[in-house]
């Protein structure tokens, strides 16, 4: 599903999984594709989660630097105005 939205190509993706308490192998993949994806779309992607289920793994395997990972929806919607704001002064 996340892909699907990335596919319409949206001004930006907030994936808010603020409330998940557990986070798979194959969850990771898939969030790590769907940011590789956004990416390539030219699609900033932010994913919300103060969860340690997420943020632990996140930053054990190093991909913090890959992921858009904030801590609340606020943070993300920042992040992103100041992402905006920096392409409109270039």
């Amino acid at each position: 599903m996340l892909l699907t939205e990335i596919g319409l190509r949206p001004q930006a993706v907030i994936a808010d999984l603020s409330r998940v308490d557990f986070c798979s192998a194959q969850s990771l993949r898939v969030l790590l594709e769907a940011s590789a994806e956004a990416h390539a779309a030219g699609v900033p992607c932010a994913v919300v989660s103060d969860q340690r289920a997420l943020q632990r793994p996140v930053t054990v395997l190093g991909v913090d630097h890959v992921l858009q990972l904030h801590r609340d929806l606020r943070a993300a919607q920042s992040w992103l105005t100041a992402l905006r704001l920096v392409e409109e002064s270039a």
